[in-house]
């Protein structure tokens, strides 16, 4: 049984900037649910701040949501980084070899 997404975004600090904090499995399912919740934040702020760091396991949708919205947030001018990541998001972003886009 797989582990459902937990999401949660949030403000922190500057106010042009949003945190978004994901823990659980980033598959198909859940990939529609994340692409949703990060393009509510950029509505919001500038910037995305992302922590991985509780994300068990993502696939290949699962990356391809965090390259549409990095470069949906660099054509609006803001920016999207993962300042926090789990040992399954670091070794799929290595195996894509995405570590410059992303980290």
């Amino acid at each position: 049984m797989s582990a459902p997404l937990d999401l949660d975004v949030s403000a922190d600090g500057d106010p042009d900037t949003a945190t978004v904090r994901a823990a659980g499995e980033i598959e198909l399912a859940a990939s529609s649910v994340l692409l949703k919740r990060l393009e509510e934040a950029l509505d919001r702020a500038r910037h995305l701040q992302l922590d991985l760091g509780g994300v068990t396991f993502i696939d290949s949708t699962g990356l391809s949501v965090l390259l549409q919205v990095k470069v949906h947030a660099e054509r609006r001018g803001g920016s999207m980084r993962i300042v926090e990541s789990s040992e399954a998001v670091n070794h799929l972003i290595d195996v894509a070899q995405l570590r410059d886009h992303l980290l």
